[in-house]
């Protein structure tokens, strides 16, 4: 019992930061688009990326609201959210201390790239003496 006592704990830790998490990206996504013209909206989008504040659930939310725009119609403001979700994508990326995030968009050369990070290489830049 006592394990899944602890279990739960961490399920209800982890449901608590994801309420927190997607209500900070909420208000995020609403202070973007309080700017009112989108080229002030992508200068949003950067500075909230210096601050660290775009994120997963803020990407995600964007890209809930391109598709649900999309589903009514509203062809012009989906294409405006998935623009602001690129922009939010590559901010994120510079600002990134980790170079390993791979989004290229042509699947081939994506496919190229992962299997060259994990494919074994016959010579070891730092050599090894045992």
């Amino acid at each position: 019992m006592n394990r899944d006592a602890d279990s739960q704990a961490v399920l209800d830790a982890l449901a608590v930061e994801q309420q927190v998490r997607v209500a900070a990206a909420t208000e995020n996504i609403k202070e973007v688009l309080s700017k009112g013209e989108p080229m002030r909206m992508e200068g949003a989008i950067v500075r909230l990326a210096k601050e660290g504040k775009i994120d997963e659930p803020f990407l995600l939310l964007l890209e809930a609201n391109a598709d649900q725009a999309r589903a009514v119609g509203a062809i012009g403001l989906a294409e405006l959210m998935t623009k602001l979700r690129k922009r939010a994508m590559a901010e994120k990326d510079k600002q990134s201390a980790s170079k390993e995030i791979i989004r290229e968009p042509d699947l081939n050369k994506r496919e190229e790239l992962l299997t060259d990070v994990f494919t074994s290489k016959e010579t070891l830049i730092v050599s090894y003496a045992p």
